[in-house]
């Protein structure tokens, strides 16, 4: 361009035009701020937007991949939960209509440990006083809960010490600090109960019926001691003959495997030797009186 050109030619200016726009940049932070973190299955992942919206606030749009599968998030700070676990990318995408750099991705990877595996067991029954054993397994350092109830809480397979139904929680950590949880229920079962009968006074050497009684019934067995004075002592009505006082024990199995113990005692009554005292000052004609010297405590009279 020339003030002083007149020729028949245009005569041409040419302006430049120069224009700072500032550009976005795209960051995250995943819950603790950590580019890589390890997180226990199932995690609950907090992303944290640090992305630099220039001169454009309020005028980016993100676009969030958070790589398990589970979609896609446009909102500036979402949350998404890790059910499995693997390592992660984390995708965010941020764009601004208004900037020459209209859009910027960043990446965080995440990792996730799935908790450790724990087996506390088959629930079982028991029977009162019953020794048992838990039998757990899994991975990690172990606890057992309630450690009063357990002979060492810390190892897979405890005596435990129960006189009621009981809840045992096995308790897993792995080295990541994930923890993992299983129960088991030990039942303590309720013996059916026997009766052995009624205790009683007899003779030295009479014959004696034993009677045991099962009023729920159920009862799959019996024992009877002392064994060698019943005959047979496997039945519930054996034969006794005792020659002194004696308590006779009774163990009968029922149907869930439990013990039930009762006892009957038979004392003996031994009679000492009748003596019969005759008052022979009388006269002929007179009555005569005649005594009697015995512990017994009934008596029959007889002339012949």
């Amino acid at each position: 361009y020339s003030e002083n050109s007149n020729g028949p030619n245009c005569n041409l200016a040419i302006f430049k035009l120069a224009f700072d726009l500032e550009g976005i940049r795209a960051d995250f932070r995943i819950t603790n701020q950590m580019d890589t973190i390890v997180g226990c299955a199932p995690f609950v992942a907090n992303f944290d937007n640090r992305s630099f919206e220039g001169t454009s606030p309020g005028q980016v749009q993100y676009d969030w991949d958070f790589g398990d599968g589970s979609g896609s998030s446009n909102i500036r700070d979402p949350q998404d939960i890790f059910n499995d676990g693997g390592v992660y990318e984390v995708r965010v995408i941020s764009t601004v209509s208004l900037s020459c750099n209209i859009s910027e991705t960043a990446y965080r990877y995440l990792r996730i440990v799935d908790p450790p595996e724990v087996d506390a067991g088959d629930d079982v029954s028991i029977c009162p006083g019953e020794t048992r054993f838990l039998n757990g397994s899994g991975e990690g350092t172990y606890r057992w809960s309630p450690v009063g109830s357990v002979s060492d809480p810390s190892i897979l397979n405890p005596e435990i010490n129960i006189n009621t139904t009981t809840t045992f929680t096995l308790t897993a950590v792995d080295e990541f600090g994930c923890v993992n949880r299983d129960d088991v229920t030990v039942s303590v079962l309720t013996p059916r109960p026997v009766e052995a009968g009624l205790d009683r006074t007899v003779c030295v050497d009479e014959v004696v019926q034993l009677r045991a009684r099962a009023p729920q019934g159920g009862i799959v067995s019996y024992a009877w001691e002392p064994s060698a004075d019943v005959t047979p002592p496997n039945i519930p009505d054996p034969i006794v003959i005792p020659n002194q006082t004696t308590t006779y024990v009774l163990t009968a199995v029922d149907d869930q495997g439990c013990n039930s113990i009762d006892s009957v005692t038979i004392s003996t009554f031994a009679l000492e030797q009748t003596v019969i005292q005759v008052d022979n000052r009388s006269c002929i004609g007179e009555g005569i009186i005649l005594t009697i010297v015995s512990n017994a405590d009934q008596f029959v009279w007889s002339t012949g």
